[in-house]
């Protein structure tokens, strides 16, 4: 183990990611035989405790699992073309319901497509981070402390109510809650759903993720590859990835901590179309594409067939992160925003086992 000195020497002298990954070099490793999330749970807890929440995660029987998730699907007007297939949306750590998603959601069906949002920021989830073992919520508001011991934020003033939800999606985007590993489980329920839905084509999946979202989607690619159960689930479906025919992440963090970085492979049946913003100023995007370039150019190595491999699909936006959605006026590109549209349309539908009606 490092001298003692050495962690808040760490934490003075580097930047947030380096201190991640100097610390999990020097903890990580004295975890012997374990899988990448228990390292970084190692990691968190002998170092860097404001992390120890989202890091160390135990796993959950499927009835537990299926309360901290949604999964909301809405079908295309024209009925008779059924059975659709279907785009699964997974948006980032600025909210599941904001006016961005829902006009994807209603881009999509007018091409024809269920639409199906997950939402992972549930009213169960911020019960969990703000009135949990540690009540994260309970420093600012003498509402919220009269709350704690409650199941349910229904008799909470909606204001307050709201402020609670903003703290957890605080607390995701700066990774000390709801790490895009845990929210795989969240992902493979939502997957197992749509399979039993009698309106959609079961074969002809496409997930699209936003930022907090990407990074999940490619977590959940790796985690496939290397054979791993997520970390937050007892046992997986035999064949959880089975129908995806093609995966969208925009502007996603590939960075340290992530299990996309980490091992560096994704199953090689499925394409993947990647948008990263060329000044992104919350994310690393060069990093995303080194690692799309890797994983292409070690392809022999991993004994892909270079004759059906899928290999990822690159556009860079020269534009800061979120440029896509009108919440934030300071990065909001219209342009940009409609060119990411139609380059992810006519990926999808280039991978979609029939071209679409426009």
């Amino acid at each position: 183990m490092a001298a003692s000195w050495l962690v808040p020497l760490i934490k003075l002298l580097l930047s947030a990611e380096n201190q991640y990954s100097l610390a999990l070099y020097m903890y990580g490793g004295s975890c012997q035989n374990c899988t990448f999330m228990e390292q970084i749970c190692t990691t968190a807890s002998q170092t860097l405790t404001e992390f120890e929440r989202a890091a160390c995660l135990e796993a959950k029987d499927r009835k537990e699992l299926l309360a901290f998730s949604q999964s909301h699907v809405q079908l295309p007007e024209e009925k008779n073309l059924a059975p659709f297939p279907l785009i699964i949306l997974l948006s980032g750590s600025s909210g599941t319901f904001t006016n961005s998603m829902q006009a994807r959601r209603e881009y999509w069906l007018k091409k024809n497509y269920a639409v199906m949002i997950l939402d992972s920021f549930t009213e169960t989830r911020v019960i969990d981070y703000c009135f949990g073992d540690k009540k994260f919520c309970v420093d600012y508001d003498q509402a919220l402390i009269a709350q704690s011991n409650n199941q349910t934020l229904a008799s909470l003033p909606e204001e307050t109510h709201h402020k609670a939800h903003l703290k957890m999606l605080e607390a995701v985007t700066n990774g000390y809650y709801l790490l895009p590993a845990e929210r795989i489980a969240d992902l493979h329920l939502a997957l197992d759903q749509a399979r039993h839905h009698q309106m959609i084509d079961h074969d002809n999946i496409h997930l699209i993720g936003f930022s907090h979202g990407g990074t999940v989607i490619l977590d959940a690619l790796t985690m496939e590859a290397i054979g791993e159960v997520p970390p937050t689930m007892k046992k997986k479906s035999p064949s959880p990835l089975a129908g995806i025919r093609s995966v969208s992440v925009n502007y996603p963090n590939c960075g340290v901590g992530t299990y996309f970085n980490q091992h560096q492979i994704i199953p090689e049946h499925i394409p993947v179309f990647m948008a990263i913003a060329y000044h992104d100023e919350f994310v690393n995007p060069s990093r995303c594409k080194h690692i799309a370039n890797r994983i292409e150019a070690y392809a022999p190595a991993y004994g892909w067939n270079l004759n059906s491999m899928h290999p990822f699909t690159l556009k860079t936006y020269y534009n800061r992160h979120a440029f896509d959605m009108q919440e934030y006026s300071e990065a909001y590109d219209a342009t940009a925003a409609r060119d990411l549209q139609q380059a992810t349309y006519e990926f999808v539908s280039s991978h979609s086992k029939k071209q679409q009606n426009q």
